[in-house]
C-alpha cells in the first residue's frame, strides 16, 4: 500500500505526488517499465479510493460509537453536577424535578 500520510501535510502538492509515483516506480522496474504508466495510474487510483474508503469506514464507526456513548456521558455530568452541587434544600429540590422530568422524557421516547 501506497504512503498516504503525505496527503496531510498543509503544503501537500498531488501532482509532485504522482510524479514522485511514477519516477519511483521507473526507477525501481528499471528504464523499461514492463506495464504501462496509465495502467500503473489506474491501479494507484484504485488503491487510494480503497484507502478512502477504509477511512471514511473508521470516521463512522468512530462517530457511532460516540453518538451511542453520548447519552450516558451527559447522564455521569448530571450526576457528578448533583454530587458536587451544595445540600442546600432548594438545590435538593431542582435536582430532584430535574431527574423526575429527564427520566419521564427518556420513557416518554423509549415508548
Amino acid at each position: 500500500m501506497t504512503d498516504i500520510s503525505a496527503f496531510a501535510e498543509e503544503d501537500f502538492d498531488p501532482k509532485a505526488w504522482v510524479n514522485t509515483l511514477t519516477s519511483q516506480r521507473q526507477q525501481s522496474n528499471g528504464s523499461s517499465a514492463e506495464e504501462p504508466v496509465d495502467k500503473f495510474l489506474a491501479e494507484m487510483e484504485m488503491r487510494l479510493q480503497l484507502a478512502a474508503e477504509e477511512i471514511e469506514a473508521g470516521l463512522h464507526e468512530s462517530s457511532a460509537q460516540a453518538l451511542r456513548r453520548l447519552p450516558f456521558a451527559v447522564q455521569e455530568i448530571y450526576r457528578l453536577q448533583v454530587r458536587t452541587a451544595p445540600c442546600s434544600d432548594a438545590g435538593l429540590r431542582c435536582s430532584t424535578a430535574f431527574h423526575y422530568i429527564y427520566t419521564t422524557r427518556w420513557c416518554q421516547c423509549d415508548g
